[in-house]
């Protein structure tokens, strides 16, 4: 798989009806460039749910905005934990409420508010 076949822009009815919508994200290679990708938003500036391709299918990647803890690495959107979405994005947004819901989570980088300029983010979801 290419880097540019990462993320995928391909909505389903049951993917809208749930909240995503195609915006364009960072591309693979780095910036300036973007790719449109389906992404579910919510109040939380800070994460993003993101769908991917991976090597089994179809994949809900949980990414977060900020830094990782060595501090080397630029600010900027970093994996932290996916969802096979061969269960269907109900199934992922509520493995998603479970995790971000959980009294000891913490994120794995350092979170930071994306300026307004960093990959702009999808409309809010309707909850």
């Amino acid at each position: 798989m290419s880097a540019p076949d990462l993320f995928v822009s391909d909505l389903t009815a049951e993917e809208a009806a749930a909240g995503f919508a195609v915006c364009p994200v960072g591309h693979p290679d780095g910036p300036p460039a973007t790719v449109p990708a389906a992404v579910h938003t919510w109040g939380d500036p800070s994460h993003r749910l993101v769908k991917t391709r991976g090597r089994d299918g179809i994949v809900f990647q949980l990414q977060a905005f900020g830094r990782p803890p060595a501090g080397a690495r630029p600010l900027g959107w970093y994996a932290e934990r996916f969802w096979p979405g061969r269960y269907g994005p109900g199934w992922v947004l509520d493995r998603l409420r479970e995790h971000l819901g959980r009294p000891r989570y913490r994120a794995l980088i350092d979170l930071c508010v994306p300026p307004a300029d960093a990959d702009p983010p999808a409309p809010a979801a309707p909850h």
